[in-house]
């Protein structure tokens, strides 16, 4: 079993990591099991979720003044987007939707 603690903010990885290291004792092999790494849900693309994700995400986007499309394309973010979330069973979101636009990005990365 393994853990990945993802943000895309420096200061909240660094305090993951922070965190993962006053837990060391406790968890043995820590930095196999718990990793941090950075994730920027905008760069989850519609390409990489079936027609009826895309459905959904793009109705949900309807009537919001921010669209996540607003940031320029980077395929190696993308294909780094995709990789994190690749395998992964469970989401576990804590204190995720307090932005409009990160919440329609968060809705992309649930139907990825």
């Amino acid at each position: 079993t393994s853990i990945t603690l993802t943000d895309f903010d420096p200061l909240v990885l660094d305090l993951c990591k922070h965190n993962r290291e006053l837990n060391s004792g406790s968890v043995e092999n820590i930095h196999e099991r718990i990793k941090v790494q950075s994730l920027d849900w905008r760069h989850v693309r519609y390409p990489a979720m079936p027609l009826v994700a895309r459905v959904v995400a793009a109705s949900c986007e309807e009537g919001s003044s921010r669209s996540i499309d607003d940031i320029p394309r980077d395929p190696e973010l993308e294909a780094s987007a995709r990789a994190t979330l690749q395998g992964v069973d469970i989401i576990l979101a804590t204190d995720v939707v307090y932005d409009e636009g990160l919440s329609h990005a968060l809705v992309r990365v649930l139907l990825a």
